[in-house]
């Protein structure tokens, strides 16, 4: 089975507004999301993440650029 971690990333991040003014645009800042999964893949510049597993595949998965990572863990069952 494939091990469950806990990935905190950065992400891009927009404004909803049209019309903003450059000290607004200033003020934003990248979204921070965490997610949680199965570790279904790994290569040099990426993680691939499921959240949920049937008997023989995975769905809900998430490719996160490893760039964008900023802490990671294994989920450890209690």
């Amino acid at each position: 089975m494939h091990k469950m971690i806990r990935i905190e990333w950065e992400d891009s991040s927009s404004s909803s507004r049209i019309w903003n003014t450059v000290e607004k645009l200033k003020s934003f800042s990248n979204a921070r999301c965490i997610s949680v999964g199965f570790l279904v893949h790994e290569d040099d510049t990426c993680v691939v993440i499921a959240g949920h597993k049937g008997e023989e595949d995975y769905a809900g998965e998430m490719r996160i650029p490893k760039r964008s990572i900023v802490k990671r863990r294994v989920w450890k069952e209690k």
